[in-house]
């Protein structure tokens, strides 16, 4: 991550143990150092006590797109064929893609590929608000879970019946939805589970001083977010996101990568949120990754893929042999 705002989520996508957990700006730890410069650090602007990968809340952009693509295959929305023409105004505003790109008729996977909000839009409301939440929900979005570190809920929030213009910015992890980079490696961690979400875990067994487990981690399985069939179909269109899509710099030599990109708007004008999400290897998923650069002003798959792919490489090739 170099000297770039942000965190670095991996999970075992499998069992939910976290394998490499980065929140930047950091702090040194020693008491001393915190004793002496305890108000200087409290008042920084850029926040270092802030765990970001835990507690950091940031609109997912592009990356939620993983969501409604497994509500849409699910509800007869599998071989729709949008046209688009660069934007599309929903309830009186627009809404482009990046650069006003216009990409023509899309199938459902080639939108995912490039990432097209215009046909994601277009997806969202003809599943409607209601299904719409209800697929946030399934992936865990909104709602509480036990982990080993104190942490802040993502947030679906739209409580009320939606509006075609909210749906529209639901569809593309845009206006009042919230989620923290945990949440994000815990999405991805479900494709690559067969549709089945996953309970993160620090810490995996603690023992007494004669070296009896007297607890055990709390991963595990949770609860089937979508079918398996619906997985297999979303991990496919990951893996042709990085062959031939947003995602191509988390490529790894050798091996099959499943990954979505984001760029999120935010309060700072010019300053997007930088995201990527995926697993690897594709066929048998030993690792998770969520990556978030704040205020980067870049693209995911500019700046965040690369982090993701250089993570995916030296955990499959190089730790894991």
């Amino acid at each position: 991550m170099g000297n770039r705002n942000g965190a670095v989520v991996a999970m075992d996508p499998k069992t939910g143990e976290i394998l490499c957990m980065v929140s930047n700006p950091t702090f040194n730890t020693n008491a001393e150092y915190l004793s002496k410069n305890w108000q200087r650090l409290s008042e920084m602007e850029d926040a270092p006590f802030l765990n970001r990968a835990v507690s950091g809340l940031y609109p997912p952009g592009s990356v939620i797109k993983t969501i409604i693509l497994s509500a849409a295959l699910e509800n007869g929305l599998a071989g729709e064929i949008i046209n688009d023409e660069g934007s599309i105004e929903v309830n009186g505003t627009t809404f482009p893609n990046t650069k006003n790109k216009a990409y023509g008729e899309l199938d459902i996977e080639k939108a995912y590929n490039v990432s097209s909000n215009v046909a994601f839009i277009n997806l969202g409301i003809k599943l409607g608000g209601e299904t719409v939440k209800k697929y946030y929900e399934k992936f865990g979005i909104g709602k509480s879970f036990e982990f080993d570190l104190p942490m802040y809920k993502s947030q679906f929030g739209y409580k009320e019946e939606m509006k075609d213009d909210e749906v529209a910015l639901a569809s593309i992890g845009q206006g009042n939805v919230l989620v923290t980079p945990l949440q994000m490696a815990m999405m991805v961690s479900t494709i690559a589970n067969d549709g089945v979400t996953i309970n993160p875990y620090l810490v995996k067994k603690v023992t007494n001083s004669t070296g009896v487990p007297v607890k055990n981690g709390n991963g595990g399985n949770g609860n089937r977010a979508i079918k398996a069939s619906t997985a297999k179909t979303v991990k496919e269109y990951m893996v042709s996101t990085v062959k031939t899509g947003t995602a191509g710099r988390a490529a790894v030599r050798g091996i099959d990568v499943a990954g979505k990109t984001g760029t999120a708007e935010n309060e700072k004008e010019g300053r997007e949120h930088a995201w990527f999400v995926g697993f690897a290897p594709a066929d048998d998923p030993q690792i998770a990754i969520a990556v978030v650069l704040e205020y980067n002003g870049g693209t995911g798959g500019g700046n965040s893929a690369p982090i993701a792919s250089e993570l995916f490489n030296y955990w499959i090739n190089y730790l894991n042999k």
